[in-house]
């Protein structure tokens, strides 16, 4: 059995692997489930803070690094140095020009989620839409069982491949 870490590296390569493929034939932003999956928000399901970390992985990949493809938009950046534990930046995809808002938010020195929020219309999709439940290979993190529950009643556990395929599964299209 694999151990959480052996899990979390192969997450990350198959996140490379993911972001790579969308910027094969276009970008992130033309995917549906790449954009439910950076919006994860426990707040949606009543929970105290809990992470996803395929959703924490997928936002690193597109915000940090040489790659990056959505590049911080200083001019709508507004930092409110009351908001403690709380930083909201926008972000522009390079390639398409769509508009994030990203809220980070800390809940202890070892503890953080992060959240893109779409803030333009969504461009045409080429990837096929979010289905419920989501499969996820590492799943979620959190402070309480509680709370843990409340956020994967829309998720199910599932290989690594098959989450794999989910993300890239394009839009069927109809002629």
């Amino acid at each position: 059995m694999e151990n959480a870490d052996e899990k979390a590296q192969e997450l990350m390569g198959t996140t490379d692997q993911i972001i790579s493929a969308y910027l094969k034939g276009g970008c992130p932003c033309l995917y549906p489930r790449f954009r439910s999956l950076i919006d994860f928000d426990h707040v949606n399901y009543g929970a105290g803070p809990v992470l996803c970390l395929e959703s924490e992985y997928l936002i690193k990949k597109v915000l940090e690094g040489d790659e990056a493809v959505f590049k911080r938009d200083d001019e709508l950046t507004i930092i409110d140095e009351s908001a403690v534990g709380d930083i909201r930046y926008f972000y522009k995809c390079s390639i398409c020009g769509t508009r994030y808002e990203l809220i980070w938010r800390e809940y202890s020195i070892i503890f953080s989620c992060s959240r893109l929020i779409l803030i333009d219309p969504a461009p045409p999709p080429l990837g096929a839409e979010a289905k419920i439940p989501t499969p996820v290979f590492c799943g979620f993190a959190g402070f309480r069982e509680d709370d843990l529950e409340k956020c994967r009643k829309d998720y199910r556990f599932a290989e690594l491949n098959t989450y794999k395929k989910y993300m890239l599964e394009r839009k069927v299209q109809i002629n």
